[in-house]
């Protein structure tokens, strides 16, 4: 529940994200290739922290980071790559305990149901089992129904959880998608110009 109340969050933010970036880049076009990075870095940490700490807001940040620090642009399709490659692997590993969960709730309605059956068969009362058979299987199997119970309520929720885990995992997928296309439309385009190009191509 946690995650897909973030993950619904997380679109909603994405798309204000997306329309600010493509504002400030159509609103940039006069700013020299050169300074480029270094101004994009700035308009967007001038941003709501909203924007800035969703991850479409991450993802910018983290690639004019890369930008900056390298001082060339002719990796940006490769960075952009990379982190989204980075975000994806978070996502995956995100879901780590709820495998874990899936895997140790039926072993658990197992044990319950072995630990059942001992019980009952523990408080059966053998000279009610000669005497007055009727009641003894009563006993029994009402003990017997708890018992199962267990196993068939664990089976039920690990069903229900990866239904839901399936679910929730593919909108966060969905919204990564968004996040690449988005980020790869905004920023190749309004990057793309390496004034250093022009230097390589004449030393080549």
């Amino acid at each position: 529940i946690f995650k897909w109340l973030a993950a619904s969050s997380q679109t909603r933010l994405t798309q204000q994200a997306s329309t600010t970036l493509q504002q400030l880049v159509n609103e940039a076009e006069q700013i020299p290739p050169k300074q480029r990075p270094v101004w994009l870095m700035a308009s967007w940490e001038a941003q709501t922290a909203r924007i800035q700490q969703s991850w479409f807001g991450q993802r910018i940040a983290r690639t004019l980071e890369l930008q900056i620090s390298r001082g060339r642009r002719n990796q940006l399709e490769g960075d952009l790559k990379t982190l989204s490659d980075q975000d994806a692997d978070r996502q995956h590993d995100s879901y780590s305990l709820l495998r874990i969960i899936h895997w140790a709730m039926p072993m658990l309605g197992f044990l319950g149901t072995v630990l059942g059956i001992s019980q009952t068969l523990g408080q059966l009362d053998t000279k009610m089992l000669a005497t007055q058979q009727q009641d003894a299987m009563n006993q029994l199997t009402a003990g017997l129904y708890v018992a199962f119970d267990t196993t068939a309520i664990a089976l039920i929720l690990t069903v229900f959880s990866m239904f839901v885990q399936f679910a929730v995992s593919r909108l966060e997928q969905s919204i990564l998608s968004d996040i690449d296309l988005d980020a790869s439309d905004g920023l190749i385009q309004f990057l793309s110009a390496d004034p250093y190009d022009a230097q390589d191509n004449l030393l080549t």
